[in-house]
This record gives structure tokens, C-alpha cells and sequence, in this order.
């Protein structure tokens, strides 16, 4: 499903074999770094005309069973299940099934505006239909099984946000009414659609879709870092369906791209409207670029899930990277590895973490407010480890990485604390000023 971050907080053809092994060895000794230093737990793959030219795998899949994540662990991926969905529409529409210019009406004539959104709109996230996972409820929520009846409702009820077609705003619930209409035009479950159009034909023996967590097929949990990975609750796979409930493997996930933009899943001519961007969005597609390469892929979370996967039509090379246990910031990793790909400068990274007592530390503690943003900022100390909650969110522990400066890796923020009690907070090239109200 959608990631929430911090919010303002927060081909190669032609190659010696001689390099290619270098740069695979940069690699690994990049991911184990990650891994050394608690900062990423899951798997990689790289591969060029759908063959795998790279893989590596770090961290548990089990911590509590001490059981190492490898190639074919099972990771849940989040909305990278919309570019699955938005494939089955286009090849739906392919056999005269549907017609992506139609309404939904017909389908679901208690959605507001139904008469004026089309399937093409779901597919664009340009219906307007509020995106029922923001809900505030949402998280208690998720971990209880629900029919697709009871989900209807659930968007029923959550009405429009604005006008059909007006603009773009990223919805899960598109994702579950396509969802729903593939199974009104095929008369047979998502899965079963799912296993017969894409999953049979490409012999992709390692995704599945829904179900709970199933130690027997190697799949693995999910976990955040809370002073250690902790384990993440489960939501239950009945409620993301086609916006978020496939599980797979790098590698798999790999095969299924390169397929797709080879023509082996649907006609190129089908393919040429999920590549045709509208505001920066296709159909169950985006346009990404990384480390000044071009293509086209998606994101996705899910609990403590993160991936990201993206794909190079010029060179058919496809980077699928799957997380279950992210201290570090997923896209930052992934260009990482792309520009080690592609040979382009590289310098692994120092994650040595600044000594700092707890006496150090107490002077910074206290409640912070800035003139500029309405958020509001509790900063306080586990022992010698800072710690910062923005106000709705989580706490975040934070990493020394100098006398006053202090960074938490995940989401890019840095906090720098001056004598006169002000902390600067640097984001992705923004920079807000904190004033504390109270100490703790």
C-alpha cells in the first residue's frame, strides 16, 4: 500500500567479465555494509532480457527463529500489485471485456461520480475517490479480514475528494473497485485471473497472491527499527487485493517486467497507454529516473514492506529491490546500486556512529516548534540514543553523526542543535527552524 515517510520531519553487453565482477563486488560489500549497521534487511536482482545477472540477499526473514532472508524468499510488495492489475485491465479490455473509456457505473452506481469516472481515471489515480487506507481507523483496521462487499461500502462512504479528471492524487481504492470489475468481467477470483493470464504463462513459481504470512513457503515478516527490528502487525491480505496484496521474489518480479515490456503479457499496442504519463503518472506505471537513467516503475509498502522496482527499455535491464526491514532510505539504496551498475562513481558509504553519552545528549531533549510549519517536534533520549516524534507520528531514532548533528537515515532528515536552543531540521534540500518551547 501507499508508504507514509516522515512527513516535513521527516547491456551493459560487451563488458569485461573482469569488470562485471567488480562491480558485483561492490555490491555485495554495499548491502552487507547496510546490513552490518542494522540499516536494510531483504533481497535484490538485477536482470537483463529477463535472465538475472545479480542477486543478493541480507538480514532474517525470521529474527526471532534466527532465519536468513536468500533468493527465494517471499516479500509482500506493496503497490508494486498495481502494475499486476493495471496489466489484467489492459489485457481484459485486449479480449472485449471492458472498455477503458466506459464508466464505472455500471459496476458501482453508488459511487459518487460514477457516472463521470471511467476505468481509465481508476487507472490514472484521476477518479477523485477518496483513498479509504487514509482514513484515520485505517491501521486497527487492516489487520481484520473484510469481504469485498464490506470494501465497497468503505469507499461508498468515503465519497469524492474532488472532480473527476480534475487532477491526479494517488487512491488505493481505484485499485480495489479494478480489482472488484475484473472479477465482475472474468467471473473468477483475482488470484485465479492472476494465476491463468500472467503467473501460469511466465511459470513465476515464486509470487502468489493474499494469504497470511506461511513460514512453509519462505516467507518472511516485516519489521521496523524501534532501538532494534521489532516486528510489524500483519494487515490482512482480504483488504489490499489488487492495489496491494501479491507477494514474490526480486527475481520474479524480474521476469514479469521484462515480459511485460517485451510483449509477452499483452500487446505493445496495450502497453502504450500504461507508458503514457499524465502528470506524472501512467496506468499502474511511473516515470523514475535514477543516477540519470531513465524508465519506468512503481513503489510499494505494506507494514514494515518496502520495494521498488525499476526498468530500462533501452538496455532491458530491470532492478527489483524488496525490503522487509528498512532503517535506511529504499530509494537512495536503489540508486545506489544503479549507478554501481553502470559503472558511474561510486564511494561506500561511512555509517559510523558519532559517540555521544547521555549527558551529551540531555541538553538537546525537549519540545521544539517552528514559526514556519505547524508541526511539532518531541525530542528525547533512550540512554545515549537521541530520539524524535513528530507529533501523529512515530518515534524515530536518530544516528550520531557529529558533536550537535544527528540524522535518521531513512527518510533523509538531519537535525542539527545550536547553543541557543534552536535545532535545524534538513530535508531533501529544505530547511526548517525549531525553537524550543520546553525542555523534558
Amino acid at each position: 500500500m501507499k508508504y507514509v515517510i516522515l512527513v516535513i520531519l521527516f547491456c551493459i553487453t560487451g563488458l569485461q567479465p573482469f569488470a562485471q565482477d567488480n562491480r558485483y563486488r561492490k555490491l555485495d560489500a554495499y548491502f552487507d555494509t547496510l546490513a552490518a549497521h542494522q540499516l536494510f534487511m531483504g533481497s535484490i536482482a538485477i536482470g537483463r532480457q529477463g535472465m538475472p545477472v545479480y542477486k543478493k540477499s541480507v538480514g532474517f526473514r525470521d529474527i526471532t527463529r534466527g532465519i536468513k532472508n536468500d533468493d527465494s524468499t517471499l516479500y509482500r510488495i506493496g503497490s508494486i500489485t498495481k502494475t499486476f492489475t493495471a496489466t489484467l485491465v489492459l489485457k481484459a479490455a485486449e479480449e472485449r471485456l471492458l472498455d477503458t473509456g466506459n464508466t464505472i457505473a455500471r459496476y458501482f452506481p453508488g459511487i459518487k461520480n460514477s457516472e463521470r469516472i471511467t476505468i481509465a481515471q481508476l487507472l490514472r489515480h484521476r477518479s477523485g475517490i477518496h483513498n479509504f487506507t487514509n482514513n484515520p481507523y485505517y491501521r486497527s483496521w487492516s489487520t481484520q479480514r473484510h469481504t469485498g462487499t464490506q470494501l465497497l461500502d468503505t469507499i461508498i462512504a468515503g465519497g469524492s475528494d474532488f472532480e473527476p479528471g480534475s487532477k491526479i492524487e494517488y487512491s488505493n481504492s481505484n485499485y480495489i473497485l479494478l480489482t472488484l470489475i475484473l472479477e465482475k468481467v472474468y467471473r473468477q477470483s483475482y488470484a485465479k485471473i492472476l494465476d491463468k493470464k500472467i503467473l501460469e504463462p511466465l511459470q513465476l513459481k515464486h509470487t502468489r497472491f493474499g494469504g497470511a504470512i506461511e513460514d512453509v513457503r519462505n516467507e518472511c515478516r516485516s519489521y521496523t527499527f524501534k532501538n532494534g527490528w521489532q516486528p510489524e502487525p500483519e494487515t490482512d491480505l482480504s483488504i489490499p487485493l489488487g492495489a496491494g496484496a501479491i507477494k514474490s521474489t526480486p527475481a520474479d518480479l524480474g521476469r514479469f517486467v521484462h515480459a511485460l515490456f517485451t510483449g509477452r503479457v499483452i500487446a505493445p499496442a496495450s502497453l502504450v497507454p500504461m507508458q503514457t504519463a499524465q502528470e506524472g503518472a501512467g496506468m499502474g506505471l511511473f516515470p523514475m529516473a535514477m543516477a540519470g537513467k531513465n524508465g519506468w516503475g512503481h513503489t510499494g509498502g505494506i507494514d514494515g514492506f518496502r520495494s521498488v522496482y525499476i526498468y530500462f527499455p533501452e538496455e532491458d535491464v530491470c532492478l527489483a529491490l524488496f525490503g522487509n526491514g528498512e532503517n535506511y532510505n529504499l530509494n537512495t539504496i536503489a540508486a545506489t546500486v544503479v549507478k554501481v551498475f553502470y559503472d558511474l562513481p561510486f564511494e561506500l558509504p561511512d555509517f559510523t556512529v558519532f559517540p555521544v553519552t547521555e549527558a551529551d545528549l540531555k541538553p538537546y531533549t525537549g519540545r521544539y516548534a517552528s514559526a514556519e510549519v505547524s508541526l511539532k517536534i518531541t525530542i528525547s533520549n533512550k540512554g545515549n540514543v537521541l530520539q524524535a516524534q513528530p507529533d501523529n507520528q512515530p518515534v524515530y531514532t536518530m544516528r550520531a553523526l557529529a558533536k550537535d548533528k544527528f540524522r535518521h537515515d531513512a527518510t533523509n532528515v538531519d537535525l542539527e542543535f545550536n547553543a541557543d536552543g534552536t535545532m535545524v531540521l534538513l530535508q531533501n534540500g529544505q530547511k526548517r527552524i525549531f525553537k524550543k518551547e520546553t525542555p523534558l
